[in-house]
């Protein structure tokens, strides 16, 4: 039986304050590698939203401090998210994976959250042979994958459901294998109310920005599986590391003509530019490796 739609939050056209007790930020990994990945991107969080509350779920030892709190898996599976997801203990949660930095604030992704259930971006590169897999039906090209790697969602009985039932086809009906095939034909069915982001909440496509201008909004996160390759190949894993400094060079330009993130609005303590300077671009507390 579907339930009846929740009512929205009688504020939901009020900002949330992102700070509150019920809002954060959920990591989820299994193995060293992908701990230590994890412990990268939560400091870029702290860098560029701090107050954020930033979670753990994983089945190793992180490091002391990384962390507000550091949950311990019950299953080592190797999508280790769902788990995550279902048992975060906030209201609204910022689901991402590990192979990605915060280079801006995001806080507004919560307020979002006011109105809307669930809230991702499309899939990018949606011409490559995985962004067309099916899985028990086909799809219109309009409706296409959503990228589960940032999943921001309002806890409430629908979602969690979809969670479960996330979790249960990709881990035990297919074993394993691509979720977000699978993502996207339970969106489709869901009667979630869903919100599509801007791609610069989880940009994948660095290189469009070497082809925008300053009408373009700055990244406010970057995603990449080269995060992974140069973990597991002993290389440098900093932003740095993974997009070479002209493309930080051209980043910081980028974030500082975004009128967006200079206004007097946004919740950055001091300057974003000096943050970023100093804690993702190569400063001695950054992320270099």
């Amino acid at each position: 039986m579907t339930a009846s739609p929740e009512p929205l939050a009688a504020d939901w056209r009020t900002e949330v304050d992102y700070a509150a007790d019920d809002c954060g930020v959920v990591l989820s990994a299994s193995g060293d590698v992908y701990i230590r990945l994890a412990e990268q991107a939560a400091a870029s969080v702290r860098a560029t939203n701090p107050g954020l509350r930033v979670d753990l779920f994983c089945d190793g030892e992180a490091t002391p401090g990384a962390f507000d709190e550091v949950h311990v898996l019950s299953r080592s599976f190797f999508r280790p998210k769902f788990e995550a997801a279902l048992r975060s203990r906030f209201q609204r949660t910022l689901l991402i994976d590990v192979d990605l930095v915060l280079t801006a604030d995001v806080s507004d992704m919560f307020w979002v959250l006011n109105k809307y259930d669930l809230a991702a971006c499309q899939v990018q590169n949606r011409n490559q042979r995985f962004a067309n897999r099916f899985w028990r039906r086909s799809f219109p090209n309009a409706f296409p994958q959503m990228n589960g790697g940032v999943i921001a969602f309002r806890r409430n009985d629908k979602t969690t459901r979809f969670f479960e039932d996330w979790q249960y086809l990709v881990a035990e009906v297919r074993k394993g294998g691509a979720d977000q095939p699978v993502l996207r034909e339970l969106l489709w069915e869901s009667d979630l109310a869903v919100h599509v982001l801007p791609e610069e909440y989880n940009l994948r496509k660095h290189e469009r920005l070497y082809t925008s201008n300053w009408t373009v909004p700055a990244p406010r996160i970057l995603h990449s599986q080269r995060f992974v390759r140069n973990a597991k190949a002993g290389k440098d894993v900093s932003p740095r590391g993974v997009y070479g400094w002209p493309f930080m060079a051209l980043l910081r330009n980028q974030i500082r003509g975004d009128k967006q993130l200079t206004s007097d609005s946004q919740r950055t303590a001091g300057s974003l530019g000096a943050i970023l300077r100093r804690r993702l671009f190569g400063g001695r507390s950054g992320l270099s490796s």
